[in-house]
């Protein structure tokens, strides 16, 4: 298990872009489909949707079982919550709405052990492998493997960017894209070239920290774009909309070719 909670860490350490996706569907069986698809890792949705941690837990087995990396969204920077979301053996925590340095460090602490964090300490979990044995060395593989990836989302967040970047210990800052252009007057236009140009600011100054900029991409061509901006932390749709856009177009053509036929 640790060697695949190193894949991704791994690469983000050599620069190397990654493909994800959002989970939403409470489905371990999606999760290791998604998985055998070739995905590098995946986002196991609990701010948004009804999954629960013991769901969690299963589709984390999933997801490892198809070689993929798991990460799970807390629903907010809360110590107690992401300690029991990591002792679920998820490789990765996703935490939301940060906004301030002082938040990032607050979240980054909850992901790891003394002594570059306050992660309350317990073997016996998934996480712990359920038993005592080598719990010191438990901690510092956990503290040097657990992937932190912060969602700076609002306009206060953007603004103190430069400051969340000083912060140790973050392997990805997740941009919310549509967010950065209300920010700056053009809401939901990616497109407007100041927009643009405000996204393009934010991934220098991300890559200048030694961090990986993530975001979502909604399509082929933004997934394209974003590359060639310089993201390399990528979560393509989510698992309810790949499936709904699939299954639309099929049922579409199957329409279409049934009309021309009678």
């Amino acid at each position: 298990m640790i060697s695949k909670m190193m894949n991704l860490k791994s690469s983000l350490k050599a620069k190397k872009k990654v493909l994800g996706c959002w989970n939403i569907i409470p489905s371990p069986s999606i999760s290791e489909i998604i998985g055998l698809a070739g995905f590098d890792f995946q986002i196991i949705d609990m701010e948004h949707g009804g999954i629960t941690l013991e769901t969690a837990e299963n589709m984390i087995r999933s997801i490892e079982i198809s070689n993929s990396s798991s990460l799970l969204r807390v629903p907010s920077n809360d110590a107690s919550f992401i300690q029991r979301a990591l002792e679920t053996g998820v490789h990765g925590i996703v935490v939301p709405n940060i906004s301030s340095a002082q938040e990032a460090e607050q979240a980054v602490k909850a992901c790891k052990y003394f002594p570059d964090g306050t992660r309350g300490f317990s073997p016996f979990t998934r996480s712990g492998r359920y038993v005592s044995d080598n719990a010191t060395e438990l901690a510092r593989g956990k503290n040097e493997e657990t992937v932190v990836v912060l969602l700076v989302e609002g306009t206060k967040g953007l603004n103190n960017l430069s400051d969340i970047l000083k912060v140790p210990n973050i392997d990805v800052i997740y941009l919310g894209l549509y967010d950065i252009s209300q920010s700056i007057g053009h809401p939901g236009n990616l497109d407007h070239p100041k927009v643009i140009e405000y996204i393009e600011h934010c991934v220098k100054l991300i890559l200048g920290a030694g961090l990986t900029p993530g975001t979502i991409a909604i399509n082929d061509s933004k997934l394209e774009w974003l590359m060639s901006l310089g993201f390399g932390f990528i979560a393509y749709q989510a698992d309810c909309s790949i499936l709904s856009k699939a299954t639309t177009r099929i049922a579409q053509q199957f329409k279409t070719l049934s009309s021309t036929q009678t």
